[in-house]
């Protein structure tokens, strides 16, 4: 009796092999895997020759990618509503999206995608934002599964991989080389759909992820439906690490539409930002803000103003920095500037004040250099991914030292060294994301972490429950401040918090 091959299908037919008991199933080539697949796709016409695709997509975009390991609920997310406009050919993507953001602000957008950069112009609430100008992450075209079967076909070392299994169902696996970068294409050996596809890359570019090392980012594709004699799949589920990312739903679709070539073209002022300091790479992000000069606050305290503060203290056996955000790079800057501020002095410790990921991005420049890290206990699950993150495509200081990096949990009030400014650490545990606040007992000085953020309109305080936490915190602890800093704060009364919290209860 004849056994049944698996079926592989081709230009959308199934061809059935019948073969003898016992006989061998000739295994298809990558080209081969990758061309059948392609055949299903396409079905009625010829997807080497599509133009363009327009796609009405509804995106769900994951605050995870910022907050790990928080107390505080981690699925946080922006919806959007948006177009997409894809140049095939051209390599290029225009997202044209109105977002309601996690903190209620309605943010309108224009994202241009191309190999080289991304540019992004819009408002928030009607206000028109800066253009900004970042490297193209290297993996962007892979999420479209039809850019990703066309690109695997062109790529020159294509090669079979072996099998697995996505969500039980058996896959053939693909790799090449896209941008440097290795990219595996999963495609079903059922149906020859193409089920996902993964890329180990890393983002220099991110002060979210660029610490973070390997990256192995992931899309899988399902719903697929029939568009214009083409398959596409509507749902695009994306996870980086494993954890989740984005998930695109296709709500419509149209296939060689006309594009309007100045809108898909990039604005020659950001093909010139791009070559701004810290565009391609964070760790050459300038230390500091000209519009805020580096100061010193109080004797020995020199606080370093940015999008996110670093802070100086000067002890008598060593000088303690306050937060370690940004990159590596910004970290060996704030490093170099203590050492020319208090020649002689080493730096003993290194305090991380919240779980964010762009604000803890600078640590392993200090673990490097043997520094302790103290981090409130419930975030030391935060810095030790962080020390431990694989950084095998780029190496950094870190990873070149093999040095495991040291951590201090702080688990209740702790003072840190003495004299004029010993510190106390002192947990927040009752905030909604959990920190570590810095009092300076002997200057009246108290570091808020991110409790306190002067960053509303005219210099406002957002979020008054943190400015109820941080004030229940001051309350309960027995200290008293007259002024404060913080993450995002120059010396500020401590007077404000009282203020902003009547303002926002009516008074």
């Amino acid at each position: 009796m004849a056994t049944r091959a698996p079926n592989l299908l081709s230009s959308g037919a199934a061809i059935v092999l019948l073969l003898a008991p016992g006989a061998a199933v000739a295994q298809p080539s990558a080209l081969q895997i990758v061309e059948q697949s392609i055949g299903v796709v396409q079905r009625g016409r010829d997807l080497s020759a599509l133009r363009s695709m327009d796609l009405k997509v509804r995106n769900a975009i994951s605050h995870l990618t910022d907050t790990d390991h928080s107390d505080s609920a981690p699925w946080i997310l922006d919806y959007s509503d948006t177009e997409w406009i894809e140049d095939l050919p051209g390599d290029r993507r225009l997202e044209s999206s109105a977002i309601v953001s996690a903190t209620g602000e309605r943010i309108e957008s224009n994202i241009l995608s191309t190999p080289q950069i991304v540019q992004a112009s819009g408002s928030t609430d009607g206000v028109a934002a800066p253009m900004r100008v970042d490297a193209a992450p290297p993996d962007w075209e892979l999420a479209n599964p039809v850019r990703s079967l066309l690109i695997a076909r062109s790529a020159p070392d294509l090669r079979v991989l072996g099998t697995a299994k996505v969500h039980l169902v058996p896959a053939d696996i693909v790799g090449f080389t896209f941008h440097g970068f290795a990219v595996k294409l999963f495609i079903s050996r059922d149906n020859r759909l193409p089920m996902a596809v993964e890329s180990l890359v890393d983002l220099p570019g991110s002060i979210a992820w660029g610490s973070r090392g390997d990256l192995l980012e992931r899309t899988e594709w399902m719903n697929w439906t029939l568009v214009d004699a083409v398959r596409l799949a509507t749902e695009w589920d994306m996870t980086r690490n494993g954890k989740p990312l984005e998930t695109t739903s296709v709500l419509a679709a149209k296939l060689d539409v006309p594009l309007n070539e100045k809108l898909l073209t990039p604005d020659p002022q950001a093909v010139a930002q791009l070559s701004l300091p810290g565009r391609r790479n964070v760790d050459e992000i300038p230390l500091g803000d000209t519009a805020r000069p580096i100061s010193e606050i109080a004797p020995g305290v020199i606080q370093i103003p940015g999008s996110w503060y670093s802070t100086l203290v000067r002890q008598d056996d060593g000088i303690v920095v306050i937060d370690a955000p940004i990159s590596n790079g910004y970290s060996a800057k704030v490093i170099a500037e203590a050492a020319r501020r208090f020649p002689g002095l080493p730096i003993k410790a290194v305090i991380t004040t919240t779980n964010y990921f762009w604000h803890t991005a600078g640590l392993r420049e200090y673990a490097a250099r043997g520094i302790p890290i103290y981090a409130l206990d419930r975030n030391v699950g935060v810095v030790r991914d962080l020390l431990d993150a694989p950084h095998r495509l780029a190496p950094d200081s870190f990873a070149l030292s093999h040095r495991k990096g040291v951590i201090k949990p702080v688990t209740e009030p702790t003072l840190l060294g003495a004299g004029d400014n010993k510190l106390l650490l002192i947990p927040v545990r009752r905030a909604f994301g959990q920190m570590l606040m810095v009092y300076f007992p002997n200057r009246q000085i108290l570091h808020t972490a991110e409790l306190v953020q002067p960053l509303g309109p005219g210099g406002s305080i957002l979020f008054p429950e943190y400015l109820q936490e941080v004030s229940d915190e001051v309350r309960d602890s027995g200290i008293a401040p007259a002024t404060m800093i913080g993450m995002h704060m120059s010396p500020t009364p401590w007077s404000r918090v009282g203020e902003a919290i009547r303002e926002a209860d009516g008074g």
